[in-house]
């Protein structure tokens, strides 16, 4: 996780493509606050379902409340295609 931040803010990543566990830990560990982040406009976990207390806290937490938080699991089959296009478009509307 540590890495995954420091890339962020060395390389002012817009979108972040998360599971679960990341998601709980960068709310958990206090790491977001340590680290620029605020090039992220998107964060999209996927695996499985984060529950509405996860969604609660990121929209609460310094460091990650500037990001807007989706959901996207059960979409294997065509999250090659979604890479493809604009996702800031299709996430945000």
């Amino acid at each position: 996780m540590i890495q995954w931040v420091e890339n962020v803010q060395k390389y002012k990543v817009t979108i972040g493509f998360l599971v679960p566990p990341i998601v709980i830990g960068l709310l958990k560990s206090g790491v977001a606050t340590k680290y620029d982040l605020s090039s992220i406009r998107i964060a999209v976990s996927g695996a499985a379902p984060l529950g509405p207390e996860i969604e609660g806290a990121w929209k609460t937490t310094p460091g990650l409340k500037h990001i807007t938080l989706k959901q996207a699991y059960g979409y294997s089959s065509f999250i090659c295609t979604m890479t493809h296009i604009s996702l800031l478009t299709c996430l945000l509307e």
